[in-house]
């Protein structure tokens, strides 16, 4: 049986240094590994003159939005409209906020349903399950899905952790065609120290084996480095250079440099490709994970297109560092 369900996907969050991956990768996952058809349209704050208008004439059934703590209250009003409007579609918030307060999202917010941690796997079930509901929304079934909160008669019930998705390969590329690439990829400011000027953002790892107190990634993917395969990686690289002509890659990973065997693979293997006559990429390194015996990987880097390193210091003062805690 054949269904066509309109999803919107949306980014709340006006900051468009860099766009929102995380909806992308909701709907190539979606896309990949739903049991039914689903159009999926993704609606941006930062390149929307009504974006409230926008997904009300898109006339969606199911609504998932994405969140940052600093912008909750502005997500929550929004929501409200939304719920005004469509009384009857499914309503879900995911991202940091809501992994981090999920009771809040549903109490304040009016979702229906919010997503604790790594969303891919759980988007989908939610999805098909609301579709095998006949579009409405079955507590027994929101029951058996993991990494939810969901609101019921009595409050708010939080379901079992999801474990997360060990093989990184197996979630397709993402969705960019979904985005507004023009609108982000051709801006004229200057950020993290380059022009963004065909600037693309590109994941190859997910976790962070640190566990500093002030970052988010403690409560997505805490203490634990997932990987794509570097071939994963160089495809992507080529898709990006091939279909969207990017000029320069930021990789977010939390970490680059955790794994140099890995590193080492990559950059041979970008060489190999010729990639490194075409783009030119940036990485997020600790500090610590740098060393003299190093030198050759960097050079190694340095010859693959790496043209810059990016270290975070929070303080320079180790006294404030321990206040932090």
């Amino acid at each position: 049986m054949k269904h066509n369900i309109k999803i919107c996907l949306f980014n709340p969050i006006p900051v468009n240094s860099y766009p929102p991956l995380n909806l992308t990768y909701l709907a190539s996952y979606l896309q990949e590994y739903g049991k039914y058809d689903y159009e999926i349209k993704l609606v941006d704050s930062n390149f929307s003159n009504s974006p409230v208008r926008e997904i009300i004439a898109f006339q969606p059934e199911i609504i998932g939005f994405t969140s940052l703590s600093s912008y909750s209250l502005e997500i929550y009003e929004t929501a409200k409209i939304i719920r005004a409007e469509y009384p009857d579609a499914l309503l879900f918030c995911g991202g940091v906020h809501a992994t981090i307060n999920p009771g809040e999202v549903l109490k304040e917010g009016g979702f229906d349903i919010a997503v604790i941690g790594e969303g891919e796997e759980t988007f989908r079930e939610i999805v098909d399950s609301y579709v095998q509901s006949q579009k409405k929304i079955n507590l027994d079934r929101l029951s058996q899905i993991r990494g939810i909160a969901y609101r019921t008669n009595s409050g708010v019930h939080i379901n079992e952790p999801r474990n997360l998705i060990e093989d990184l390969d197996y979630i397709p590329h993402p969705a960019r065609e979904l985005l507004n690439n023009r609108a982000y990829h051709n801006h004229s400011y200057i950020t993290r120290g380059i022009n963004t000027f065909g600037v693309y953002t590109i994941v190859g790892s997910r976790g962070c084996p640190y566990h500093c107190i002030f970052c988010c990634v403690n409560f997505t993917t805490p203490g634990k480095v997932r990987y794509h395969s570097p071939s994963y990686i160089a495809d992507e690289v080529e898709e990006l250079i091939v279909k969207y002509h990017a000029r320069w890659l930021f990789f977010t990973d939390d970490t680059f440099l955790v794994n140099k065997d890995h590193t080492r693979e990559l950059c041979n293997l970008m060489i190999q490709r010729g990639f490194h006559k075409k783009i030119k990429w940036e990485v997020q390194i600790r500090s610590n994970l740098i060393r003299e015996q190093d030198l050759e990987l960097l050079q190694l880097m340095k010859a693959a297109g790496c043209r810059q390193i990016d270290i975070g210091f929070e303080s320079a003062n180790q006294r404030v560092l321990t206040l932090i805690k």
